[in-house]
């Protein structure tokens, strides 16, 4: 690996962990936050919604800009811009104010996913296993922030994580100026190589064959595509849905079978919560290895179909058999991501990657953000562990989509004029 990817790599990773760090920090304050403010489960689940929808919905904007100024300034924005609002929240007092600062943070870190997704698309060869590496560091800020959040408050309150956050965000900003910016496309930068020389046309050489490497596909028909995002949009809803609650849902169940040793709820559940969504890191690196040398379409419906077989598992256990099978679940729902990427590349053209991420995580972040307010109703009204049933519906709907995706290219889609080598 050459240096620049290797500097790419290292940004991604750090970039990539903190976006969901950010992300992830109010699920863990969700105890504390609805004493703070005397509110209920659904007022949190609609702030952690408005973060997810600005948060998915600047990544279609951002996925333009990432196109036209480059993805590595786009990050260096982010991280700067997420971190200065960081340092705000010792200001709010109600939450309004705490919303808004929430979802002023969703909207700089908006850019990240489609920016550093293009970056590594355009930068780094081994595609497959960069996007697995890249997505074992968002599993582990994923998995760490509750344990990470639920730490920091006990020791300085619920706006502590939100200053530690802001602080390392700014460090990272400063840093990312020193990676190289990306080239504009690859597929700008790689000469077209026909199969058969024209005719009459002189050759100069004896042709190489080209390395053996999937068949791109795309541009798809446009209701393969359609049904791509749908499965993608439905299933992040069912995972944002599961996410949010996931830290007050074991806390809670600990709890109530005096299983937690005297630890407050909310350690409790952050520190649970923490070693269910490590397994995570886990599911990210063999999806990308997998997603190099199996059929993409074929490996989004297993991972879908064993994560909507496992939540109502879920819903119906407790303690540590909860915590076992979250374990589980965390390993498929989180193998899903780079398999998504994997496929998204295959499936446009080059030059549109970056717009195409963009429409691609509004659908994951932006639309999936919906799981919160919904989860916090059903929480509200039936109890947490029927969030996780609800969200077992929306996962099984998205099956059945990506069911009809892997039907549709067993059964054959038009092969792409762009060439294996522009692809990986």
């Amino acid at each position: 690996m050459q240096t620049t990817e290797k500097q790419v790599l290292r940004l991604g990773i750090a970039g990539h962990a903190l976006v969901h760090l950010f992300e992830g920090v109010t699920p863990p304050l969700i105890p504390l936050l609805a004493r703070e403010f005397n509110t209920s489960y659904l007022a949190l689940g609609a702030v952690v919604t408005l973060f997810g929808y600005l948060f998915g919905f600047g990544s279609i904007p951002a996925g333009y800009l990432t196109d036209r100024v480059g993805p590595r300034r786009l990050i260096s924005i982010y991280l700067v811009g997420a971190g200065v609002v960081s340092l705000l929240f010792p200001l709010s007092r109600s939450l309004v104010m705490y919303a808004f600062f929430t979802a002023l943070i969703g909207l700089f870190a908006s850019s990240y996913h489609a920016a550093g997704n293009t970056l590594i698309s355009r930068t780094v060869s081994e595609k497959g296993k960069a996007f697995g590496i890249h997505g074992i560091a968002g599993s582990i800020g994923t998995a760490l922030v509750p344990a990470l959040a639920a730490g920091l408050a006990a020791l300085g309150g619920w706006r502590a994580p939100h200053l530690v956050f802001g602080v390392l965000s700014i460090g990272l900003g400063v840093l990312s100026l020193r990676v190289p910016e990306a080239p504009p496309s690859p597929i700008s930068q790689a000469p077209r190589s026909d199969p058969m020389p024209a005719a009459g046309a002189p050759s100069s050489a004896t042709p190489v064959p080209a390395p053996k490497a999937k068949r791109p596909l795309g541009p798809v028909p446009t209701r393969y595509l359609v049904t791509f995002w749908l499965g993608t949009g439905l299933f992040g809803l069912a995972m944002r849905g599961v996410l949010t609650f996931l830290p007050a849902y074991l806390g809670e169940s600990f709890a109530l079978f005096g299983e937690g040793n005297g630890i407050d709820i909310v350690t409790l559940g952050g520190l649970s919560a923490t070693v269910v969504l490590l397994s995570g890191a886990v599911g990210q690196y063999l999806g990308g290895i997998a997603a190099d040398k199996y059929s993409g379409e074929t490996l989004y419906l297993l991972i879908l179909l064993m994560s909507s077989l496992l939540l109502p598992f879920m819903a119906l256990s407790s303690g540590f058999a909860l915590v076992a099978i979250g374990v589980v679940f965390a390993l498929f729902g989180f193998a899903v991501q780079p398999v998504q990427n994997f496929l998204l590349v295959r499936y446009v053209h080059p030059e549109s990657h970056g717009k195409m991420f963009g429409i691609h995580f509004f659908l994951v972040f932006g639309v999936g953000s919906a799981g919160a307010v919904v989860s916090g109703y059903l929480a509200d009204v039936f109890g947490l562990a029927s969030v996780f049933l609800g969200m077992g519906l929306f996962s099984t709907v998205a099956t059945l989509c990506i069911l009809y995706l892997h039907l549709s290219v067993r059964a054959g889609l038009p092969a792409s004029s762009v060439t294996p080598t522009e692809v990986s």
